[in-house]
Order: C-alpha cells, then sequence, then structure tokens
C-alpha cells in the first residue's frame, strides 16, 4: 500500500488536486490498484499497460500537448489461423476476435496495432466498446481476467502495402515492430503487433541511482 493522499502532499508539498491527478495516471497505467474504502496498492508485476496500449498512447500525446484519437479499421471474429494456434494456445477450429486500431495524433497516423483475443473469454464485445476505453480495462475490468504475465519481444520490419497505407508512409519503410502476448495464468488472453514507422519513434529513458 502506498502513502495516503494527505502524506503526499505533506512529503512533496503539493496540492490534494496534483496528488490526485498523478495517482489516477498511474492507474490508468496499470501500476496501481484503487480499493474503494481501502487505498492505493501497487499493482502485481505484469499487470501494468503495455508501452503502445491505447490508454499508454492517449497519456503520452496529452503529455506533448497533442490531441489524440483512435480508429478501428477491422473488427470480426474469425476462425483461428493455424500460424496462430499454437501462439495462442488454442485449436485450429476455435475463433478469435481480430481487430486493427489505428491511433493518431491530430492529423498524422503514429501506431497501428493488430490484435487477436480468444472468443470464448471475450463474447459480447464490439467495437464500440475498444473507443470507449483502454483494452487493458475491457481485459482486468469488465471480463474479469487478471493479467499474471506479459512478455514483450521487439525488431525493425518493413511495412507491407496495406500497413504503409495506413499510416500514410510508403511501403517498405522502416518499422519498430512489438509483439506482446498477455497471459491470465496459463491461457494467452491477448496477442498484439504494434507497429510505429521508424520516422515517428521516440524513446525517453530515464536512469536514477
Amino acid at each position: 500500500m502506498i502513502p495516503s493522499e494527505r502524506t503526499l502532499m505533506r512529503e512533496y508539498g503539493v496540492s490534494r488536486a496534483t496528488v490526485r491527478q498523478a495517482l489516477d495516471r498511474l492507474a490508468r497505467l496499470g501500476y496501481l490498484r484503487k480499493e474503494h474504502g481501502r487505498g492505493n496498492f501497487v499493482a502485481l508485476p505484469g499487470a501494468a499497460s503495455s508501452p503502445g496500449s491505447l490508454g499508454d498512447f492517449v497519456e503520452e500525446m496529452r503529455s506533448q500537448g497533442r490531441e489524440a484519437r483512435t480508429e478501428v479499421v477491422f473488427f470480426r471474429i474469425v476462425q483461428c489461423y493455424p500460424e496462430m494456434a499454437p501462439l495462442m494456445r488454442l485449436g485450429a477450429k476455435d475463433y478469435t476476435f481480430k481487430f486493427i486500431r489505428l491511433h493518431w495524433a491530430e492529423d498524422e497516423p503514429q501506431l497501428l496495432e493488430t490484435t487477436y483475443l480468444p472468443y470464448t473469454s471475450f463474447e459480447g464485445l464490439n467495437k464500440e466498446d475498444l473507443l470507449k476505453v483502454p483494452l487493458r480495462e475491457i481485459i482486468s475490468v469488465w471480463y474479469r481476467k487478471a493479467i499474471t504475465r506479459t512478455e514483450e519481444s521487439f525488431r525493425i520490419t518493413r511495412l507491407d502495402a496495406d500497413q504503409a497505407r495506413l499510416l500514410h508512409t510508403s511501403e517498405g519503410a522502416a518499422a519498430l515492430e512489438k509483439t506482446l502476448v498477455s497471459y491470465s495464468r496459463d491461457q494467452v488472453i491477448e496477442y498484439t503487433v504494434s507497429l510505429t514507422p521508424e520516422n515517428r519513434m521516440k524513446f525517453h529513458i530515464v536512469i536514477e541511482k
């Protein structure tokens, strides 16, 4: 459990509004868990929103003073692709939600995400839900799937024609590809591939000792 709002105000010499804003942001990013009547708790490892998620993207754009929006360009229930079945620990005849989201900063597309969710775990999900709240909130709050572990891998890749068209760049342009796999115990509950064109990548790392 982290210190109370009053304690944080006193220790850092800031207003209650500032403390609450900071706590709300940490909770949206998945680093804190709020329990009514009990307080704020540090979230379990692996429960935080991953870089590239809708929540993180919107927060980052707002911190830069830029307007952000998300467009769902594809949403369908599909039979699990043969190459996806072993990755998601599903059978070839199982179904998944497949949706593609394009995240914009003002008038420029920044991030293209293709996500697969097991259909039986998220029955009732629809396209409009993805525009209301971050995906992590849908998973953990709406469907009560505790994210116990995440795995992320990165590589540089080349955009195909469809990806380049959506991201307003040229076919074959270099991009950072991030693959995210989220687990609820032994079940894969999310498989997402994110693409960011090389000319729109920005890394900010702070190391304190």
